[in-house]
């Protein structure tokens, strides 16, 4: 029953691996872009004009950028680079 448990933890646990590692992988500019909040990350997914910095995907979901249909945000973000 034990090593059932720790099996299934396992598959999971490489399952999640698998898919953050796609899922950046996909997004990755190579140099590191200032975010809204003044931190740095190499995986934006816009530009905010209001802000004057670039966004994350949690952080457009925390703002509801898209949600509110943001006039401000540029997705094509290899403009402001």
């Amino acid at each position: 029953m034990i090593k059932s448990k720790e099996k299934i933890k396992a598959k999971k646990k490489e399952q999640a691996r698998r898919r953050r590692k796609n899922y950046k992988s996909s997004l990755y500019i190579g140099e590191s872009v200032e975010l809204i909040t003044g931190d740095l990350t190499r995986y934006p997914a816009c530009y905010c004009s209001h802000y004057k910095g670039f966004l994350t995907f949690n952080m457009m979901k925390l703002h509801r950028c898209e949600a509110r249909n943001c006039s401000h945000i540029h997705k094509n973000i290899e403009d402001y680079l």
